[in-house]
């Protein structure tokens, strides 16, 4: 992970060439007549000057740095340990849950303020290389050519340039440190920390071994069935809820009557292949159909059933399986809800119910549909 990072690091050219093009210009420097009696004294003075005051602007805007980017860098911390509960989310409930990816999209949110404050320190720091180094060149020349000596005139030459090396490195980590803050490196992890749209996926998840079970216990779809006696003409109608949007939800819900586990309506449905941010959080419902059959509506509410709910990942494998009960509402509504979880065991064959989802025309990335098994 080191080498990706590093790799991706340099892959960012702009903030390298603030660091590579002082050093050329310094090192083709002509110094030309700059070592004669009045040029001299004049150049002393002016290096002076600029070295007290770039010291000066570089330390103010350093500190500024490093303390802008530990505030930031708990952010970050704070982001890692909510993805954490997002995977695994054992201690939350249904509002818990909410506030966490909520949380994590205000905490991973994009701040101007940070990257402005990155280019200028790119752009100081160019300066300030390019003023040091001119400096040490002028007093010094580079020049090492005389060999090592125990003398102090050495030992002041190879001090000042250690010295002006620890500046370079300690100003590039620090941009470094600044870049990685800025790309949401994973402060408690490995690799990146993902926007909230890729959380709020299945796809993600599964790939990242989140415990989908535990995740859509929380976060279970629900069935509805309503009746509405104040139309003039009944309607029977059928919604379908997800309390928190995500998006690649695939999943087939099958309804049976208990005594003989004969099949009433089968629910299937794909949403969305990509969830906008401003849905974080939010709920997902649609109306499944508004012209439920009369007498399927009377066997769900006056029989006693029951449902399967099912969960595919891309590979149309099952990922997660729960049966679902009916709690009645009032005379005119009931819906369909988690009971447990089936502990199944997904061993990557291929479920027939899937050509249900396959089936479906998308329409605006999001659909749900249903057919009746009676």
């Amino acid at each position: 992970m080191l080498l990706k990072a590093l790799v991706i690091l340099f892959k960012e050219w702009k903030m390298w060439i603030f660091f590579l093009i002082p050093f050329v210009l310094v090192f083709f420097l002509d110094l030309g007549n700059a070592y004669n009696d009045k040029s001299y004294n004049d150049y002393k003075d002016l290096t002076n000057l600029l070295s007290w005051l770039f010291t000066g602007i570089m330390s103010l805007v350093s500190f500024s740095a490093l303390f802008i980017a530990f505030t930031f860098e708990n952010k970050l911390v704070t982001a890692s340990k909510s993805l954490k509960r997002i995977l695994k989310p054992y201690s939350l409930n249904k509002g818990d849950l909410r506030n966490t990816l909520i949380n994590y999209e205000n905490n991973l949110s994009k701040d101007h303020f940070l990257s402005v404050l990155y280019y200028v320190y790119l752009i100081i720091t160019f300066f300030s290389i390019l003023v040091w180094g001119t400096t040490l060149k002028f007093y010094r020349g580079f020049n090492y050519s005389e060999g090592f000596k125990l003398s102090i005139g050495n030992f002041l030459k190879i001090g000042s340039g250690a010295f002006f090396v620890i500046v370079c490195l300690s100003l590039m980590l620090i941009s470094i440190a600044l870049k990685l803050i800025r790309m949401n490196k994973d402060p408690l992890g490995k690799g990146y920390l993902p926007q909230i749209d890729k959380i709020c996926d299945v796809d993600y998840l599964v790939g990242n071994k989140a415990d989908i079970m535990e995740f859509f216990s929380l976060n279970f779809p629900i069935l509805e069935v309503y009746k509405n006696p104040a139309s003039s003409i009944v309607e029977h109608e059928v919604t379908f809820t997800l309390p928190i949007t995500v998006s690649n939800f695939r999943f087939v819900i099958k309804l049976y009557q208990s005594e003989d586990r004969k099949g009433i309506l089968t629910c299937f449905g794909s949403l969305a292949n990509q969830m906008d941010k401003t849905e974080v959080g939010e709920s997902y419902t649609c109306i499944v159909t508004n012209k439920l059959k009369e007498e399927i509506y009377h066997t769900i509410n006056e029989k006693d059933c029951y449902g399967i709910l099912k969960i595919y990942d891309k590979e149309k494998n099952v990922v997660a399986k729960y049966t679902l009960k009916k709690r009645v509402e009032t005379e005119f509504n009931f819906h369909f809800e988690m009971d447990k979880k089936l502990l199944a065991n997904f061993d990557g064959s291929k479920d027939r119910d899937y050509g249900l989802i396959e089936s479906i025309q998308c329409h605006n990335g999001k659909l749900v549909n249903y057919q009746l098994e009676m």
